[in-house]
Order: C-alpha cells, then sequence, then structure tokens
C-alpha cells in the first residue's frame, strides 16, 4: 500500500496532495571536470544526494527525539513516511549537541543505567534548568575532568555525595560547594529513624487506653506478652552472651556454647543493650516507627487525633521529647534558611541523649561549608531530580537500548527542542 493510500484510509476526512517536483539535469562540457552532470536544487525543498525534504527531515528528527525507534518508527508511518527504527536512531545521533552558555550555577547528581550495578552522572545549569551532559559513572574522576573543561563555575549544587564533593574540590576549586536542603532533612530522618528504634519498649503503645509508660514498664509479663517471638530471642541471647562475657569467657567459645555464628555473637558483644540489635530489624506493619513520621511532619498538617498521640508518645520518656525538640528546631532553621543558627542547634544536640542525632550532627561538622551554604543560599538542586526523572522515563522508553551515548543524545536534543 502506498502512503499516501494509507493516509487515506486512516484519515478519510483529509484530502491528500501530492506535489511532484521537475528540475534540470545539468552537464558539463568540461572533459578534465570530476562531475559531470549537476541537478539544480530548489532552497527548502531539496538538498545533494537526498531522498527526503528538509522539513521532512525536521519532522523526523522531531519524532526520533520524542519517541527514539520503534515507537517512532510506527508514528512516522501516520505521518505519511516509511523509516525503519535504525534510521530514526541514526538522525538523533547525527544531530549536534545543542550548544549552551557557559553555566555559573551548576547541578550534579548520579542517575541509573542499570539499577544496583551501573550509573552515570547528570550535569544542568541551576540557573536555566537546561541539562549540560551526562557523565559515565559517578566518580570524582569524570566530574573533575568536565569541571576543568569550564573554568567559569561558581557554584555547584549537589546532595553531599563524597565523590562528588571530591571532584568539585579537584576539578573546580574556586567554586562554593551547597549541600541540598532535601538530602540534608532525609539524612536526619534518617537519624531520627535509629533513635526512635532505640526506644520501641517505650513507643510500643499500651495495652489499656488508661494505661501509662510507668504502669507498662513496671509490668513485664504484659511487655513480655506484647513481644515477638524473634525479639524475645534478641533478648534471651543478648542476656546469655553478656553474662558469659562477663565470666571471661572468649567470642569463640560463646559462638561454640550457645551454638550461634561468630558475627552473631560479636555484634551482641558490642551492644550495651538489646534495642541497638532491634534497631536495624524490619519492622512489622503496622510499624512502630509512626511516631518518628509524626515528628518529621509540620505540626499543623497533624490531624488531632496524631497530635494527641503524639503527645502521648512523647510524654513516655526524656529522649523521644528531646528528638522531638530538636526536629523542630531544625526544620525551622531549614525552612527560614538561618544557616547561621547550626552551630547553636548542633550545642544543643551534644547536650541530650539522642545517639542517632549526634552521629548526624558530626556529619554536618565534617561537610560544615556546603551544608551552611545549602542552610542559607535559595540554591538547590532540586530542578536536578526533575531531570533524573525524566532520564528515567526516557530509560523505560527505549526499553533497554538507554545505552548512554543514545541515553544522552536524546537528553540534550530534547531539552533544545523544548526551549
Amino acid at each position: 500500500m502506498r502512503c499516501d493510500d494509507l493516509i487515506a484510509v486512516l484519515f478519510p476526512h483529509f484530502s491528500v496532495v501530492l506535489v511532484e517536483l521537475t528540475v534540470r539535469r545539468l552537464y558539463c562540457e568540461n572533459a578534465d571536470c570530476l562531475r559531470r552532470t549537476f541537478v539544480e536544487q530548489v532552497e527548502g525543498l531539496t538538498v545533494r544526494y537526498g531522498r527526503r525534504t528538509p522539513a521532512s527531515r525536521r519532522i523526523l528528527e522531531a519524532v526520533a527525539v520524542a519517541l527514539a525507534g520503534r515507537a517512532g518508527s510506527r508514528f512516522a508511518v501516520v505521518l505519511g513516511s516509511v523509516v525503519s527504527r535504525t534510521a530514526l536512531l541514526r538522525r538523533v545521533m547525527a544531530l549536534p549537541d545543542p550548544h549552551w552558555p557557559e553555566p555559573g550555577v551548576l547541578g550534579v547528581d548520579d542517575f541509573a543505567t542499570r539499577r544496583g550495578q551501573h550509573y552515570g552522572t547528570v550535569i544542568i545549569d541551576c540557573a536555566t534548568g537546561r541539562p549540560l551532559d551526562l557523565l559515565p559513572g559517578r566518580d570524582a574522576k569524570a566530574l573533575a575532568s568536565w569541571l576543568r573543561k569550564d573554568p567559569g563555575v561558581e557554584i555547584i549544587c549537589g546532595d553531599r555525595g563524597g565523590s562528588y564533593a571530591d571532584g568539585a574540590r579537584t576539578g573546580a576549586p574556586q567554586a562554593v560547594q551547597i549541600a541540598d536542603r532535601f538530602h540534608i532533612w532525609q539524612d536526619l530522618g534518617t537519624a531520627v529513624k535509629t533513635s526512635v528504634r532505640r526506644h520501641n519498649a517505650c513507643l510500643r503503645p499500651s495495652t489499656r487506653p488508661d494505661s501509662t509508660a510507668s504502669t507498662s514498664a513496671a509490668d513485664p509479663a504484659s511487655t513480655a506478652k506484647a513481644m515477638s517471638p524473634i525479639e524475645a530471642r534478641i533478648r534471651e541471647r543478648h542476656t546469655a552472651v553478656h553474662a558469659l562475657f562477663d565470666q571471661g569467657h572468649g567470642i569463640r567459645e560463646i559462638a561454640r556454647e550457645l551454638h550461634i555464628g561468630g558475627n552473631t555473637d560479636r555484634r551482641t558483644a558490642r551492644a550495651e543493650a538489646p534495642e541497638q540489635l532491634l534497631a536495624g530489624r524490619r519492622q512489622p506493619r503496622p510499624g512502630q516507627l509512626d511516631p518518628y513520621k509524626w515528628m518529621m511532619r509540620q505540626p499543623d498538617r497533624l490531624r488531632d487525633e496524631d497530635r494527641q498521640q503524639l503527645a502521648q508518645v512523647l510524654a513516655r520518656g526524656p529522649e523521644p521529647d528531646a528528638t522531638s525538640r530538636l526536629v523542630r528546631g531544625f526544620a525551622e532553621i531549614l525552612t527560614i534558611r538561618s544557616g547561621q543558627h547550626l552551630k547553636g542547634w548542633i550545642t544543643a544536640v551534644r547536650a541530650e541523649n539522642v545517639p542517632g542525632l549526634h552521629r548526624f550532627a558530626t556529619g554536618l561538622e565534617k561537610d560544615w561549608d556546603a551544608v551552611t551554604q545549602g542552610l542559607t543560599s535559595h540554591w538547590n538542586s532540586g530542578p536536578v531530580e526533575g531531570h533524573v526523572n525524566h532520564i528515567k522515563m526516557i530509560k523505560r522508553q527505549m526499553f533497554g537500548r538507554a545505552k548512554l551515548p543514545l541515553l544522552r543524545k536524546r537528553v540534550l536534543v530534547s531539552a533544545s527542542a523544548n526551549r
């Protein structure tokens, strides 16, 4: 079936117009000339050695950028063109990279070409939101090499990844690094989760509505009844290991005596309390970490019943209450971008018995300049996350053919076409 016949079938209400163009062929009478014949060209309609008009070629290029090979080939038939998927992919790869002005503020993040195995790095201009390049791998060397080619970079926004921080320091030592506020808040959430899991016993709801935390703590039978079999076994093992350890027995001897593995024996011996061993376990649903979720949410967005339950949880011990107060203080610093108050917040953390937040504060101090800039400046790596989602969409659309060169070309050219 001819293309015009196919269009007539698909779109019966549209009339098909067929334009026939006749051009002149010119002959050279010079016998020494390598070109014997010349064909007359019509500007905007024909090109030398071209089988398609420039307008048709631009349409197919746009289709290839938007839909890639197989889907683009199917859609091209609707437009009256029969083209293979590999021809469309070749057209995409033949397109030149877009040329953007030198950026002053960069955003850097990683993305997965094959989750858990292969990763890449996306670099964007945070001021305009345009993607600048996709690099293989996510190590410091690749980023540093790219930054050396552009000495005008002033600010680099990232997610506090160690390799990107090293690459930025090596490739652009003059640039100011900014830690993204969302990732800082995410790290705080992980620290709060660790702190909350250390107090599963006091956070567990009471068996009677009118019971208090002191009643539950004073009733070992009710606590043991509410305890899962795995938790009870971990507590019994912790007691047995520490009893033998206090008697002077070695790690291997205890492992043989209790018929447990050496690594399990070492972890149990290092843990001062059973809660430290329970902190890493996946909690059953509904989770016992609901108080942690309440702590991380804005108070005005809590429902009345959630607010009352959170108040009951915080009243059960000083450490959950201190964790909640510190989270609220950090949230205020992050929201109003008052990074100058971070030192006072860390001092308040050190004064409380919250080991999870102590480790979080130590991490902030190691990356102090980037964190304070992130809690003060309006720049962040939010636009980079949007491009990572765009990369995921393109990768899924290409059904496993998203090798980095083709993926890079489509990301860069599609951003150019949208501008």
